[in-house]
């Protein structure tokens, strides 16, 4: 069974300075009032990234954010053990780094743009 967070539309104190408050679709989080994170609502792997983060650094503590979003405390501390050991692309396994940029063949240098000028 998967369990999802639970975002009402009023402010959800997590700690003393940091809390969230669902805006439409996003789920917005303020760290001393100031918004710092932004992600959709049924984004669930930022769901954990963020608030994973937020642990590591010690913003918050596990209990926490069980206690604010409504999730199993496994979940929460699977995603700090996740964060801890790869970090933020983690949660992201089916992305690639540098998807999109062209790499010469090996052996070959890459042809310059003609809209480049040679020194």
């Amino acid at each position: 069974m998967r369990y999802l967070p639970f975002f009402p539309d009023y402010p959800v104190q997590v700690t003393a300075l940091l809390e969230s408050c669902r805006d439409g679709d996003s789920v917005v989080y303020f760290f001393k009032g100031l918004p710092v994170f932004t992600h959709h609502v049924g984004d669930v792997n930022t769901f954990h990234m963020i608030t994973a983060q937020f642990c590591v650094q010690g913003h918050a503590r596990e209990e926490d954010i069980v206690r604010a979003y409504r999730v199993p405390v496994e979940g929460v501390e699977l995603a700090v053990d996740l964060y801890r050991d790869m970090g933020a692309d983690g949660f992201y396994p089916d992305s690639v780094r540098g998807a999109g940029t062209a790499q010469a063949p090996k052996g070959k240098k890459p042809a310059r743009s003609k809209a480049v000028k040679a020194r």
